[in-house]
């Protein structure tokens, strides 16, 4: 039986997380998503159809597909929202992100089994456009954080873009490789002012990326092309077509502004404590050892 007390979540015997200290709603954000909060998660058939937005701006999560809920799906044993890479997705209508300067998302989330050479692996989220396109950055293409592979570099955490493959740009491709069946805290910054990678707390070093650079212009307001209002999750959207990739979340916290360091790091550490993903942060974190307090 799941029981939920405003202020605490608790999901089986062995998973209790007081966020009564320090949790996302202390940030401004505009979206978030939480798989430890049952209640937030409507299931129809032993799938799930809805994933309710805990930020208060109603960005609810419809389901593409079949999504299903697990209560020890993550390799923590951890909750997990778990996607087949066959048609299944979520997708959040965020009102005016194509005006956004700034798109910061954070997760905890798995990916599988590593994939075959040149192929994409997994999309964390990616937005996109819905067929008609103009500019020369990216023409008729969508764009995504995704989990790639290459003849060189492996795999790797990459900031793509696309049309229905992945053998274009990449950004990071051979700069930080993700840890298969495992789970990961990842945040994409993509704004005016440029692009940044961090994995478990560390900043990925982007210095050998391809075709896209860290000042490049990855905010949805000047992309190349008009982006409709959907973030897609396990999905991306590219001249109509969405393409799935198999993928497991626990939590999705999204800002339209970049979060201070202060914030990020409270919220990695918020992230790390809840989920059993300490080990992974740096020792240097300065919440590795205790979590975040207002």
């Amino acid at each position: 039986m799941t029981i939920y007390v405003p202020g605490k979540v608790t999901l089986a015997k062995e998973f209790t997380w007081n966020e009564s200290v320090w949790n996302p709603s202390m940030l401004s954000t505009a979206l978030w998503l939480d798989a430890a909060d049952a209640s937030t998660i409507t299931e129809s058939g032993g799938a799930i159809t809805a994933w309710a937005d805990k930020s208060g701006n109603g960005h609810n999560a419809a389901a593409n597909g079949n999504p299903t809920y697990s209560a020890t799906g993550m390799s923590t044993s951890k909750p997990a929202v778990q996607l087949d890479g066959t048609g299944d997705a979520l997708v959040s209508s965020i009102t005016g992100i194509g005006s956004f300067d700034a798109l910061d998302v954070y997760m905890v989330t798995q990916t599988p089994a590593a994939a075959g050479v040149e192929v994409d692996s997994g999309i964390f989220w990616g937005y996109g456009n819905v067929g008609s396109a103009s500019g020369s950055y990216p023409a008729s293409r969508g764009q995504a954080l995704a989990s790639v592979t290459s003849s060189l570099s492996g795999e790797s955490i990459a900031i793509v873009y696309e049309n229905t493959s992945f053998t274009g740009g990449r950004l990071g491709s051979s700069t930080y490789t993700r840890a298969a069946n495992t789970a990961q805290i990842l945040n994409s910054k993509n704004s005016t002012s440029g692009t940044s990678l961090f994995a478990n707390g560390s900043q990925v070093n982007l210095g050998l990326a391809n075709i896209i650079t860290t000042s490049t212009n990855t905010a949805p307001s000047n992309v190349g092309y008009a982006v409709d209002s959907n973030l897609y999750f396990g999905a991306l959207r590219a001249s109509g077509i969405l393409i799935y990739r198999t993928l497991k979340f626990a939590e999705i916290v999204v800002s339209s502004t970049l979060l201070s360091t202060e914030n990020r790091q409270k919220l990695e550490g918020y992230l790390a404590h809840k989920w059993g993903l300490t080990a992974n942060l740096p020792s240097d974190h300065p919440y590795k050892l205790v979590g975040p307090t207002p």
